[in-house]
């Protein structure tokens, strides 16, 4: 299957040009400022993508999703039985199971947003054996690096969710996240899992950056 990757489109999903594909994921962050109209014009334009599957997980801007998911994942599933809101939640279509999780560590009160010893909890539902894997947020050490301000920080991912990937008997064999910008890119770890920072917006907010293609 062609799989299509994206995230961190931040209101600017119409400026993306997507390639076809079976499978089209987001990986959060699709809003900018997560009001409900955001939202919703995200939702008409995610469901008119041609691709017979289409996965959605939430992000820290998706604040609406946070304080609405009934509705966000109504908005969403409604259409047909192809496409899936996934929020700490598991779906097999075509063989893959595929698992979605929102949470990253805390900063500046954005959704979907704890502390490390609360993600340990949330992480641990992650299950084994998994096809792909999608968080908004990315481990501690892989694709967690940005630059601000013309200064360098490192490793903005979580630990908690570091620490789960390398439990797993059988870590996923791919993991699918955004949220850190300047991380963007696929990254190879010493592990079986190929990690994916699909982060369409770079560090400025521009939608600069090409969506990322694999096949399972």
């Amino acid at each position: 299957m062609r799989i299509v990757c994206i995230s961190d489109t931040h209101g600017l999903h119409d400026r993306i040009k997507v390639p076809h594909g079976d499978v089209l994921i987001h990986a959060g962050d699709a809003c900018n400022t997560g009001k409900l109209t955001d939202f919703q014009n995200f939702s008409v334009w995610f469901l008119s993508q041609p691709h017979r599957y289409k996965i959605f997980v939430p992000g820290n801007h998706d604040r609406i999703c946070e304080l609405e998911p009934l509705l966000c994942k109504r908005m969403l599933e409604h259409a047909n039985g192809g496409v899936f809101y996934l929020s700490d939640s598991m779906v097999t279509f075509s063989g893959l199971r595929v698992y979605g999780t929102p949470w990253q560590p805390e900063f500046c009160n954005w959704a979907f947003n704890l502390t490390e010893a609360a993600l340990y909890d949330k992480f641990a539902a992650i299950p084994s054996n998994l096809d792909i894997l999608i968080s908004h947020g990315p481990p501690h050490g892989v694709g967690d690096r940005t630059d601000y301000s013309k200064k360098t920080i490192e490793h903005l991912g979580s630990k908690s969710l570091r620490d789960r990937l390398k439990s797993l008997a059988n870590p996923p064999r791919f993991h699918v996240f955004g949220h850190i910008h300047g991380g963007y890119g696929i990254h190879a770890t010493s592990g079986t899992t190929v990690s994916i920072n699909a982060a369409v917006c770079n560090e400025r907010y521009e939608a600069v950056n090409a969506p990322i293609v694999f096949f399972s």
